[in-house]
């Protein structure tokens, strides 16, 4: 199986998510800093990494760049509580495969592993072509993703989540309206 990293300052989220980890077959290792996760990285494989954006010192961004410079072949999955699409789509131009919006249940956290596990090198689809991220078809396995498609799944992932359009819509920061369309515009059931 993989080893995979957790890096989150929060000790609830990097103890919750390792436990359901272990509980898949895989090997965790955890960092409650950006700083913590480069000593970690120093010194052993890690197959992919879970990190928050929000962090003291090193925040996500800042960990995912150098990931990308020094170990490339390492996927990462960036975690955010503040769930906006801009977030997203600056992580996916820094070389992140996938992001997770917080609240996430456990089993967003099972389908994400396998999917980013089977991705190539990330030199492959989707790299970067003279510094400029390239977007690639969102049903693609691998590359980077329109910024549409992003807005779309945040969508999806915040209906989930939520019990009403409502809710969903406060959430989204956009009034219930919006949301309808954008709702009819992705064709989100």
């Amino acid at each position: 199986m993989a080893t995979i990293l957790i890096v989150d300052d929060d000790q609830n989220i990097r103890t919750t998510l390792a436990a359901y980890i272990r509980g898949l077959g895989h090997t965790v290792e955890t960092a409650g800093s950006g700083r913590d996760s480069l000593a970690v990285l120093e010194r052993r494989e890690v197959d992919v990494v879970l990190s928050d954006v929000r962090m003291a010192e090193v925040d996500g961004l800042t960990l995912l760049r150098t990931i990308r410079r020094r170990w490339p072949a390492t996927r990462v999955a960036i975690m955010t509580a503040y769930a906006t699409v801009r977030d997203a789509v600056d992580a996916m131009r820094d070389g992140a495969d996938d992001y997770l919006a917080k609240p996430f249940g456990l089993e967003e956290v099972g389908a994400l592993l396998p999917r980013l596990l089977s991705l190539g090198n990330p030199a492959g689809a989707g790299a970067s072509l003279g510094g400029t991220p390239v977007a690639v078809d969102p049903m693609a396995p691998t590359g980077l993703l329109s910024l549409e498609e992003l807005e779309r799944r945040h969508i999806e992932r915040v209906l989930r989540n939520t019990s009403s359009l409502d809710e969903a819509a406060t959430s989204l920061g956009i009034n219930a309206s919006t949301l309808w369309r954008k709702r009819k515009r992705y064709r989100i059931g």
